[in-house]
């Protein structure tokens, strides 16, 4: 699977109340109105919504259920503002605009004569009554797709398309498919200008700066197979001089093409643990833009030259060609340069000394970053190991080496340079932004950090380095995991604007994606404005895009980069169930990861799997939350169950539709 190179540094949206915080401005009273505002709604599990609205400046609004007003997820809806004694917004739905979409998936039932889709959307669970004449060839049990006919607190629909049994591998994911709306297949007309295009292959003009003689190498994951950046370095005195040359996609892919329709419809690529939906055809994607070793390549090039306190002393953007000379795991760079092993170094021998100052210079720039206060969320993901069937053998914790980091050190450097020279020319841009987190989550945060007793206070108006000191302090605690999730949703979602605001996570106060165009349409963007300035780059230059285009592409991309992270999160839990599904009954140790009112979370120590245990299982005791400590506590023993304690627990029960393995005390525990 294509590894993220740069971190986006802002995970789930920023929701700016739970339902604590909202039951105390109830509390308050004297709600004053603050106007209306119209913005996208999205919902939350619990039955609550936050309203985005369209100005970036504005705080979001917290929709409490009885105010929903019949809204559903990322429904475009215009809202009556209130404010508490407290300033904080709650809001109600007067209007919806739009329909975030048509389309529902779930399971067709039949009940008498009547027959319904039973949709599981978030926030609620939706009951679409179809009619007789609109149920096509459905039969009760199927998975279905179906387009919504009528809204409303009793909505309609008709059937679409039926895609099978429930709990099949195949149709569980093309229902996850289909209820993000994705395109598996291209439209013949961009199958067509892909086709042509590889026929015609790489011609290499006499602009292009010729790079073909340097120790030029991509770095990637085993199963990567798109490779869209190029690195070297060398030292000179006592400098860096370094080369980051990406895959000129926008050379091949032009505006107003079938082609540059449907990426930028897809917006990215979606990556799964055994598939990848991709933003551009093969054709290009994996063989003409893909810079294979030994072939000549159309670039785009940003080249630096950095002091020995990691200072970008100059820098250069420009068209190029390259020829890479090897096509390099993180797994050998790591084990041949970091950890200096002769042995593996032979098989690439020619590149090491490049590789070495290049070890030199990342171990610089992620010291240079760290110090100004830069945050890394360890937050381990899974990795899927696969057989030659597409199953699942295994599920283990990622590991990320320094090669890893080295290649990321390289692509944040490239991004902020490339930012900070549109900025410089005054270029109509598209920036990658990530706003401070809002204060009354920050104060969430500090009290969790209170109660668990972790020695350090943040305070509103927190700068990037005490988040960092944060991750610093509970690295190796057993809270380690709950904090830097909690941290992850105080901070807002990074994502695309034509306005610079910076970026809070990295600390940087200019930043960009331009690193990965075929997998990014916003990448693409940027290499298109770029190179339409370097043809003409004096005042009287053509403006490809104006502010207001801009913004429209920059926000389209940023919910379309949003949709492809929820599928992916959906076919992870996914196959986790699948993978789950054959060993109800066993009983395996753990340790419980997180606490919730509802249940305890155990992760497993066979696999990299958590289950849920609920609280309902748990029947030795009646026990509540204790939501200040984290903790779990029997009302009669006193028995205490909090995060990181020790679990033997039986695999109770593992739902596929719902993507949920549930955990019971097994008897050691009870």
């Amino acid at each position: 699977m294509k590894k993220n190179k740069t971190s986006s540094h802002g995970g789930a949206k920023s929701h700016r109340n739970n339902k604590r915080s909202f039951q105390q401005r109830r509390a308050h009273g004297d709600r004053k109105p603050a106007g209306m505002l119209e913005g996208e709604i999205t919902m939350h599990r619990d039955g609550y919504g936050f309203v985005i609205p369209d100005d970036p400046k504005s705080p979001d609004v917290f929709i409490p259920p009885h105010r929903l007003q019949g809204a559903m997820h990322l429904d475009r809806v215009r809202v009556k503002v209130f404010k508490d004694r407290s300033n904080r917004l709650e809001g109600e739905v007067q209007a919806i605009l739009k329909r975030g979409s048509e389309n529902v998936v779930g399971e067709f039932r039949v009940y008498g004569d009547h027959a319904y889709v039973e949709a599981r959307l978030p926030g609620k669970e939706l009951l679409v009554l179809i009619p007789k004449s609109a149920q096509g060839r459905a039969k009760d049990g199927h998975v279905v797709l179906a387009k919504l006919t009528e809204y409303g607190a009793h909505p309609k629909g008709m059937i679409v398309r039926v895609l099978g049994g429930a709990g099949e591998k195949a149709v569980e994911i093309e229902s996850i498919i289909a209820k993000f709306g994705l395109a598996v297949e291209f439209t013949q007309d961009a199958k067509t200008e892909a086709k042509d295009l590889e026929r015609v292959g790489v011609e290499i003009d006499d602009a292009r700066v010729d790079l073909r003689n340097l120790p030029i190498v991509t770095i990637d994951g085993e199963s990567a197979r798109d490779f869209d950046d190029a690195v070297c370095v060398r030292r000179e005195g006592e400098h860096f001089r370094i080369w980051v040359s990406i895959a000129d996609v926008c050379h091949y892919v032009q505006t107003g093409t079938a082609l540059d329709r449907e990426a930028y419809q897809r917006g990215t690529s979606a990556y799964f643990p055994h598939f990848c939906i991709p933003m551009l055809p093969e054709e290009l994607s994996n063989d003409l833009c893909s810079l294979v070793p030994k072939e000549d390549r159309l670039t785009f090039t940003a080249e630096m030259t950095l002091s020995q306190h990691g200072e970008v002393l100059s820098k250069k953007i420009y068209k190029s060609v390259i020829r890479s000379q090897a096509r390099l795991t993180y797994t050998w760079v790591n084990q041949a340069i970091v950890m200096n092993d002769h042995e593996a170094q032979a098989s690439f021998h020619h590149v090491v000394p490049m590789l070495q100052e290049a070890v030199e210079l990342a171990k610089l720039l992620r010291s240079v970053r760290k110090k100004r206060g830069s945050i890394d969320f360890d937050l381990p993901e899974p990795q899927f190991v696969l057989g030659e069937e597409n199953e699942t053998l295994d599920i283990v914790r990622t590991s990320r080496n320094f090669a890893h980091m080295m290649i990321e050190e390289f692509m944040i450097l490239a991004n902020e340079t490339v930012a900070q020279y549109a900025q410089s020319h005054q270029l109509p841009f598209v920036y990658r932004i990530h706003e401070e987190p809002d204060p009354e989550k920050v104060y969430v945060l500090s009290e969790l950090l209170h109660n668990l007793g972790v020695g350090y206070n943040l305070k509103a108006g927190a700068k990037p380095k005490d988040f960092s000191r944060v991750t610093e302090i509970i690295q190796g605690r057993p809270e380690e995991r709950l904090i830097n999730h909690v941290m992850l949703r105080t901070m807002k979602q990074a994502v695309y604007s034509e306005e610079n605001v910076g970026h809070f996570g990295l600390a940087s106060s200019c930043y960009t994606h331009f690193t990965s165009p075929i997998r990014r349409y916003p990448d693409l963007l940027i290499h298109r404005i770029l190179s339409e300035f370097l043809k003409k780059p004096g005042k009287k230059r053509r403006v490809l895009y104006g502010k207001n285009k801009l913004h429209e592409m920059a926000t389209h991309c940023s919910k379309r980069e949003r949709n492809a992270m929820e599928s992916e999160w959906e076919v992870q839990a996914l196959q986790v169930a699948l993978f789950m599904h054959d060993k109800v009954g066993n009983i395996y140790t753990g340790h419980i990861a997180r606490v919730a009112r509802f249940g305890l979370f155990v992760e497993l120590d066979d696999f990299f799997v958590e289950g849920l245990l609920h609280v309902e299982d748990l029947e030795d005791d009646y026990y509540e939350y204790d939501a200040t400590h984290h903790r779990m506590v029997g009302s009669k023993h006193k028995r205490i169950f909090k995060i990181g304690d020790p679990m033997t627990v039986m695999v109770k029960e593992v739902s596929i539709p719902e993507r949920q393995v549930r955990l019971s005390l097994s008897i050691e525990n009870q």
